[in-house]
């Protein structure tokens, strides 16, 4: 697994329990508290605040993708967040 982790964890190879919680552990400890599983969106609470979450760039970026005609391929393309969730819903 890389260092940062893996953003995906449908991705990875071995699924098992400590292999998630490893990955989840490593995004964690970089303060990227949202990690995929597939269609499934993990959020782990960082018990403060995470700044470049809510960056009017970031939320720009996840909005095109309620009119981009592949909304799956610019999903791997953008980090984990909840708004690339909430987009993916509302189209």
């Amino acid at each position: 697994m890389a260092d940062r982790g893996i953003e995906d964890m449908v991705e990875i190879d071995e699924l098992n329990p400590a292999t998630l919680l490893f990955n989840l552990a490593n995004r964690y400890k970089r303060d990227d508290i949202y990690t995929y599983v597939g269609p499934i969106l993990l959020a782990a609470n960082p018990f403060k605040a995470v700044p470049r979450l809510d960056t009017p760039e970031l939320k720009a970026e996840c909005m095109n993708i309620k009119d981009d005609p592949a909304p799956l391929q610019l999903k791997k393309n953008l980090q984990p967040h909840i708004w690339v969730v909430s987009c993916l819903a509302y189209r």
